[in-house]
């Protein structure tokens, strides 16, 4: 689930929303040990313009709320998605089922669904209400859910350590001898060892369009 993350951060970073995130449309390259996001036919792109969209596209099942009222939305659309992508890895099923798609679309505009077993751990738990809260504004981002699952499973870094050139290692170096006040600044502006503003590893995940695979970096 992390590498499909890492994935939709990709698209995310590059102001597209892929719009129909399902587990139809995550493949396995077994190969690699890959997961792969695939199908960006209906993604969108997002400038400074329309940072929120109107246009109505999406698999019923993994619609969230905004989609199903025919609200305006953003990237936090596929935040939902990836919430019920994860509901039904560990249910076997998604969490909003109905007989009609009037009665689906209530069930989704409500909210409300059954918890996955006590077996999974609290923190699944956590992420799963995080990103199946109704109001968009109230969900993670991407960046916000990995590191969350960074820190609470204690996961490798998701993203690459800051990059240093020999110079500026010797002069950390002599400082860190003389008094170690530079190497104290230098742990100070890194969260976790990860810089804030870095993109994804991409040695893990892919996102995948036009027939090509475009590895993360």
């Amino acid at each position: 689930f992390k590498q499909i993350c890492q994935g939709v951060c990709h698209l995310h970073q590059n102001g597209i929303i892929h719009r129909d995130i399902k587990a139809l449309n995550v493949f396995y390259d077994p190969p690699h040990e890959r997961y792969k996001i695939g199908d960006l036919g209906v993604s969108r792109q997002l400038s400074e313009q329309t940072m929120m969209v109107k246009t109505f596209y999406g698999t019923p099942l993994y619609l969230s709320p905004e989609l199903v009222e025919n609200r305006a939305y953003n990237e936090k659309t596929d935040i939902w998605s990836l919430g019920v992508l994860l509901y039904e890895l560990c249910a076997l099923q998604p969490p909003f089922r109905a007989g009609t798609l009037m009665e689906l679309a209530k069930l989704v505009v409500a909210g409300v669904y059954e918890p996955v077993s006590d077996r999974y751990s609290p923190v699944l738990h956590r992420c799963l209400s995080w990103m199946l809260t109704k109001d968009y504004r109230k969900r993670p981002s991407i960046v916000e859910l990995l590191d969350y699952m960074d820190r609470k499973l204690d996961l490798p870094p998701w993203r690459d350590p800051p990059a240093v050139d020999d110079a500026d290692d010797d002069d950390e170096t002599n400082s860190a001898g003389s008094d170690g006040d530079d190497a104290t600044q230098s742990e100070d502006s890194i969260d976790g060892g990860r810089p804030r503003s870095a993109a994804p590893a991409g040695r893990q995940a892919h996102a995948v369009g036009v027939g090509r695979a475009a590895p993360l970096r």
